[in-house]
């Protein structure tokens, strides 16, 4: 298992947490409004004022949502001042005493809190969901073993790139490599010297760009990597060719880990035409098809 697959192990608990504290929340939430509605409806010797009481705890809940929590609360304090000096007025004026009362000094401040937990769990649930969308996207534009752009970026790529060379008539070079004889090479390394050999290959492709190029990850069986690249000079050719090879025969001839197998790298150069290449398909197809006349292959023998 990866590192990426192990941290979204370990964080999916905590969106598993954060829903089912929404779902309590929300439970709570539902309940207090259904004892409220059930108090309007039975209790019927004040319906006025339990209906005039309603409605402000329902003007709380907006201030909750927009405002926030204090405001809201801070206004519930001046509701039950006035509610507590309607309440003396109609027991010193000799009327009825306002039963209800001390239900609705209870209840708008429970429903406001209440309601507060609920969005503020229902934004972390909502930022939980983002960032795991935003991870899915990442997983799904980058290979997970080389952290290098897929296939399906290149083909998004390859239209504007191309529609660019058309429109400003600059030539578009396509690089490809290819470990050799990967088979026999993967027969004999352990699955940590496979990946091992992978990253040495992205980085030595890595360290001859110059940040004007793109680098792809292609293919897994047999490892092939691609470099989009618009520079047409000579020196460009030799680099991508020549220098990587070289580069990497270095590398693996100082890695204990690599040392001991005959490491051969494949390469490739394809230009782009219109006529030959219609769609991003085809020009992979054909930087790949090129590999095979790459009789100069790197070598890194040390048998």
């Amino acid at each position: 298992m990866n590192k990426k697959q192990k941290k979204m192990d370990i964080e999916l608990p905590e969106k598993h947490n954060a829903s089912m504290a929404t779902d309590l929340a929300m439970l709570a939430m539902v309940t207090e409004f259904v004892i409220m509605l059930c108090f309007d409806m039975f209790v019927r010797n004040d319906l006025f004022g339990n209906l005039l009481c309603t409605i402000i705890t329902l003007f709380l809940v907006v201030i909750t949502y927009f405002i926030g929590l204090v405001p809201a609360l801070a206004t519930s304090l001046i509701f039950l001042l006035v509610l507590i000096l309607e309440s003396a007025r109609e027991f010193v004026t000799g009327h009825h005493f306002f039963g209800t009362a001390f239900f609705w000094t209870i209840w708008p401040p429970l429903i406001c809190i209440t309601f507060y937990i609920l969005t503020v769990q229902l934004r972390k649930l909502q930022g939980e969901n983002l960032r795991l969308q935003n991870r899915l996207n990442q997983a799904s534009t980058l290979d997970s073993e080389t952290n290098l752009r897929t296939v399906e970026i290149f083909r998004e790529h390859f239209h504007v790139f191309t529609n660019l060379s058309k429109d400003y008539h600059f030539p578009l070079y396509l690089f490809s490599y290819r470990i050799k004889y990967w088979n026999s090479i993967s027969g004999i390394l352990s699955r940590k010297e496979q990946h091992h050999l992978i990253r040495v290959v992205t980085e030595v492709i890595n360290d001859v760009t110059t940040g004007h190029e793109f680098v792809y990850s292609i293919g897994n069986q047999p490892p092939t990597w691609a470099v989009l690249s618009s520079e047409a000079v000579d020196s460009n050719k030799r680099r991508f060719r020549d220098e990587v090879k070289q580069e990497l025969a270095q590398r693996v001839n100082d890695d204990s880990l690599l040392n001991k197998v005959d490491i051969q790298l494949e390469a490739s150069r394809v230009q782009y035409d219109p006529q030959e290449h219609p769609d991003a398909s085809s020009f992979l197809q054909d930087g790949i098809h090129e590999l095979q006349y790459d009789v100069s292959a790197g070598s890194a023998d040390n048998r």
